[in-house]
């Protein structure tokens, strides 16, 4: 569709030009140290935690250092960016699960065993495996899912597990090639610009935005 394909052109033409920098998308990532990122970055900016999280990744290089540390030692550094002891036993708690049953330096062979841990989930499974495995997926949190349903005109439920009209859209979506970049600019068009409350002059999407153009500008 001629649509969709405009989508993704402007997506990925505005983080050529307006991405973001971080040290996860400039450098190779393993899939524990993506994970440790994406588990940092819930509910976080991405900006304030950058260099908790390059200071974290330094220490625990491992699964098994994690499980092996006391609660407070986390707590200690992820405190730094107003995360709590919630976010602290989630780290923690999925580290173990993951060494359990994978080993200290294995990891799940696919998306859905990843998702299928506490705290992990279908978001961050599809980022690690997108980002640190190069694996074609749709990155769909509440930022994306906000860009993706005002412009093609989609009810954006909250429990997007069970949006399966929205789910549909962003799989196809998602470009055979350039796909991380693709991403990376869907989650930054989301965060800067296609906010709750919308910067929509300065967007690219604008001209053929079903959300923009209902506002009869």
């Amino acid at each position: 569709m001629k649509l969709d394909q405009h989508f993704r052109d402007k997506v990925r033409s505005f983080y050529k030009t307006n991405g973001r920098l971080f040290f996860w998308r400039e450098r190779k990532m393993s899939p524990y140290q993506m994970l440790i990122v994406e588990m940092f970055l819930q509910k976080t900016r991405a900006e304030n935690a950058e260099p908790v999280i390059k200071d974290f990744l330094k220490k625990y290089k491992l699964f098994k250092l994690i499980t092996h540390a006391k609660e407070r030692e986390i707590f200690r550094i992820i405190s730094k960016i107003g995360l709590g002891k919630r976010r602290t036993k989630a780290l923690i708690n999925a580290s173990k699960e993951i060494t359990e049953k994978y080993g200290g330096e294995g990891f799940p062979p696919n998306e859905k065993k990843l998702s299928e841990f506490n705290n992990v989930g279908q978001y961050i499974s599809n980022a690690v495996f997108c980002f640190a495995l190069d694996k074609r997926l749709p990155i769909l949190d509440v930022n994306t899912s906000r860009v993706v349903s005002r412009f093609f005109n989609i009810k954006n439920d909250k429990d997007l597990r069970h949006n399966k009209r929205l789910l549909k859209k962003a799989e196809e979506l998602v470009p055979r090639k350039n796909f991380k970049e693709y991403n990376w600019g869907l989650l930054d068009l989301g965060a800067l610009v296609c906010k709750t409350k919308p910067k929509c002059e300065s967007c690219p999407l604008k001209g053929k935005c079903s959300f923009y153009n209902s506002l009869g500008r």
